[in-house]
């Protein structure tokens, strides 16, 4: 962080740190404190007007019932995980509906290794995908590879989901898998 901060002479004789701080309501402002002031104190002092709200769980995107809908169709599609197929979501922002899922149809697995042929707009945020009961439960080095590629050539901030007997995962842009839910029962909630 230090690297990241710019002593500047004010007028007089004290000299300042200088800080971009980013505003809650998206304004970055250039914040002066005395230098050697504790670290401690400029964030006590920034707490008031600086705080970002928090994220939670309501809000998140897999609790939307668009997500669970969407999640559900794919899940079906493959009666539950027991057909040997897999199938996918592609979800894209609306104007009107935030973002929503598009069916990308069923796929049948072949030999064990599953695959949803996904060619995603430009601006698609997420993807979701299904491994049948067949397969592995959480996500394959193949989707982890995948959702890696599919950031680099789109920008990051891509998340795949992964829908199986398991549960719920994500895939982050650097490859990062996070169980979101466990089993099934999450999408009729």
């Amino acid at each position: 962080m230090a690297d990241k901060i710019n002593a500047t002479q004010f007028t007089g004789a004290n000299k300042h740190v200088v800080l971009p701080v980013v505003h809650p309501s998206g304004e970055v402002h250039d914040i002066a404190f005395p230098e050697g002031t504790p670290l401690q104190e400029v964030h006590s002092a920034l707490l008031d007007q600086y705080a970002h709200p928090q994220p939670d769980a309501a809000g998140a995107f897999e609790n939307s019932s668009a997500f669970k809908q969407a999640a559900s169709r794919a899940w079906k599609l493959i009666d539950n995980g027991k057909k040997h197929a897999e199938s996918g979501e592609v979800f894209v922002p609306s104007s009107n509906k935030g973002v929503h899922g598009l069916s990308v149809g069923v796929y049948p697995d072949e030999g064990g290794k599953g695959g949803v042929p996904f060619n995603p707009p430009a601006d698609s945020p997420y993807l979701l995908h299904t491994h049948n009961n067949s397969l592995q439960g959480d996500p394959s080095k193949g989707d982890i590879e995948n959702t890696k590629k599919w950031n680099q050539k789109r920008g990051m901030g891509r998340t795949m989901y992964m829908v199986s007997r398991d549960g719920l995962y994500s895939i982050d842009g650097t490859g990062v898998v996070t169980k979101v839910f466990s089993g099934t029962d999450w999408m009729n909630k």
